[in-house]
């Protein structure tokens, strides 16, 4: 099973805070990017989930998803950029 915290997603601090909380509580540690995973639910230390979105005000929250998903937008358009030039320079080395 797992859930998705996504207000770690992207911020390391706070993940690297939840994490050792999760680790206090005597938990097993398994998560990735902001997917925590975990066999049963008697695996959750359910009062860190408690602290965790109880200590994230939605503004805070939603400016920072905001954030992580322009990042991501902008690492997409800079790669798609890049590969229509690779294409357009290999064309033209073609033509020659």
């Amino acid at each position: 099973m797992s859930m998705h915290l996504m207000c770690c997603y992207g911020d390391p601090k706070l993940k690297a805070k939840f994490e050792k909380a999760w680790k206090a509580a005597g938990k097993k540690w398994d998560m990735g990017g902001g997917c925590v995973r975990f066999k049963k639910l008697e695996d959750v230390p359910l009062e860190v989930i408690g602290e965790l979105v109880a200590g994230m005000p939605v503004d805070v929250y939603i400016r920072r998803i905001e954030k992580v998903f322009a990042e991501i937008a902008e690492a997409r358009a800079a790669k798609k950029t890049a590969k229509v030039k690779r294409s357009k320079a290999t064309r033209k080395k073609a033509a020659k």
